[in-house]
């Protein structure tokens, strides 16, 4: 099952032509390439036993020591018509250039570009496998273009009541070609201005 993404015009402006995601792709899937990526998924499913997710009071982010700074944490708000970051780590601090803990997505990002995350961010509450993100991005600490993986895992406030997600991002990813395109193009997609 392939979701079809946020087309890259929905994220191109932003209040102050920060933050800027040029292009995402978002789909259902248990392969991560990136260590960080894979270490959480391993761990997610240590927890899981013989449930469909873990519950966010088993989490231990000292179990998670090495890659809690690649950490975001998000609570569900009104069942996922919003997100509230409850964790945000320090390395995503470090290469966005703002704490954004406690923030909603729509303090976070201008309209339209919390539209299509939030859609993104919904899909894990829908699916039986983790969200990956591939995304190539421009951020404000660097003017450089970044590229990144992330995962995105649900996790229960009760007893199969989906209330937090936890996910990580690797902005150290190197994309592939295809990757956002979902075709196994060996072509990159055209999204640079």
């Amino acid at each position: 099952m392939n979701w079809p993404g946020p087309e890259m015009d929905d994220l191109k402006q932003d209040k102050d032509q920060t933050n800027k995601v040029l292009k995402m792709r978002a789909t259902p899937s248990d392969t991560f390439h990136s260590p960080v990526n894979q270490d959480l998924l391993e761990y997610w499913r240590t927890l899981c036993r013989d449930r469909p997710r873990p519950a966010w009071s088993e989490v231990e982010l000292m179990d998670l020591f090495r890659i809690a700074p690649r950490l975001v944490v998000k609570d569900l708000i009104d069942g996922g018509a919003e997100f509230r970051n409850r964790y945000w780590g320090t390395k995503m601090t470090d290469v966005l250039g703002y704490d954004a803990t406690g923030a909603l997505l729509k303090d976070q990002y201008p309209p339209n570009a919390a539209a299509a995350l939030g859609k993104m961010y919904r899909l894990a509450l829908t699916t039986s496998l983790p969200v990956r993100l591939v995304a190539v991005s421009s951020m404000v600490k660097r003017k450089e273009y970044l590229n990144l993986e992330a995962i995105v895992l649900p996790l229960d406030a009760a007893p199969n009541v989906i209330g937090h997600l936890i996910c990580a991002f690797n902005y150290d990813y190197k994309l592939q070609p295809g990757e956002l395109t979902g075709d196994g193009s060996s072509k990159w997609p055209e999204y640079w201005e």
